[in-house]
């Protein structure tokens, strides 16, 4: 996996305290979430650009992921938030990486594609909290970070 930043705001470098992700432990999660999410085919392939430029089309959201090529996948993060919304934003948009990837998502609409995950949402409603995707990265994301922090501790 190869993972680039763009714009790092002064706040996530190395010495920015406990209020902010530092660039060190984005990489970190990214190991682990990988570790936890996809196969080590997929992992050796990721490319991962992790930007966080607040964006005028994002205004509401905390974060968003978009597949830009092949294996390349933009992850935005709203800088703002506190460390801890951070790393569960970052969990969960690295969930809809593992569905893009794993072709349980749409690239281009966004939309459900694995007849299993369709089944999770049978009148089909556009609404953001019944998409099963949604769904699955919110749930996912507490488990995640649940995770990665007992293993933190740990070292």
């Amino acid at each position: 996996m190869r993972i680039f930043f763009d714009s790092i705001p002064e706040a996530h470098s190395k010495n920015a305290g406990n209020h902010k992700v530092s660039i060190e432990e984005y990489c970190s999660m990214a190991t682990f979430f990988a570790e936890c999410l996809l196969s080590p085919e997929e992992t050796k392939k990721l490319k991962l650009n992790l930007s966080f430029v607040l964006d005028a089309d994002s205004v509401g959201h905390k974060g968003y992921t978009m597949h830009e090529d092949d294996w390349s996948y933009l992850i935005w993060i709203r800088p703002s938030m506190a460390a801890h919304e951070q790393m569960m934003t970052f969990a969960h948009e690295f969930v809809h990486v593992k569905q893009f990837i794993r072709k349980e998502l749409c690239p281009t609409t966004g939309k459900t594609l694995t007849k299993s995950l369709q089944k999770l949402n049978p009148s089909n409603s556009d609404d953001y909290w019944d998409h099963p995707c949604e769904i699955e990265a919110y749930g996912r994301s507490f488990g995640l970070v649940h995770r990665y922090s007992r293993k933190a501790m740990t070292k």
